[in-house]
């Protein structure tokens, strides 16, 4: 009797360790394929009074918008973000892309193109622009002190990746102070 309590007991164990082994790997592999390398821009050459400042990347393309992306550490819904610091002269920013089902990573491969023409036109909230925004604050809602903005006439992702230079830009944003 002693033995088979005893046999159990190792039984219940290994299953014990099982269970959270395979936990462990389903976690990490939910990880990799949930985010890895994927859905991030690259912004180089960004210039050296801006270290230390919070950047957003947002883009609008596809039909009616259905390409929209934005480029934020946390996006905590609507108007509502976590930006990236800006270090070295470069910055690499988490892009996210809003579909019918929230909020997901962005995977795609697809080139935006700024529409040139929209760029004058104040208060336009449109598709085919590029712009990349520089804040004050790292947390903002759409009312954080807003630095810097630029437009970018292109920017080609991959598999989700994408870089592009500040110095590529194509127009810097009228800011009012």
């Amino acid at each position: 009797m002693k033995n088979k309590y005893f046999n159990v007991k190792h039984i219940i164990l290994l299953m014990a360790i099982l269970v959270i082994f395979m936990a462990l790997t389903f976690v990490a592999c939910g990880n990799e394929t949930s985010g890895g390398s994927e859905g991030y821009i690259t912004i180089t050459n960004i210039p050296s009074e801006y270290i230390g400042k919070h950047i957003m990347f947002w883009a609008t393309g596809g039909e009616g918008g259905s390409n929209t992306s934005y480029g934020v550490e946390v996006f905590h819904g609507p108007n509502n973000y976590t930006l990236t610091e800006i270090r070295n002269n470069k910055v690499s920013i988490p892009v996210w892309l809003r579909t019918q089902n929230g909020i997901e990573k962005y995977t795609r491969d697809f080139t935006y193109i700024t529409d040139v023409g929209k760029i004058n036109s104040p208060g336009l909230i449109d598709y085919g622009l590029i712009r990349a925004y520089i804040y004050e604050e790292q947390n903002i809602n759409l009312n954080g002190t807003l630095i810097a903005g630029v437009y970018f006439y292109s920017v080609t992702f991959k598999k989700g990746i994408a870089t592009i230079s500040w110095e590529s830009r194509i127009k810097e944003y009228d800011i009012i102070r």
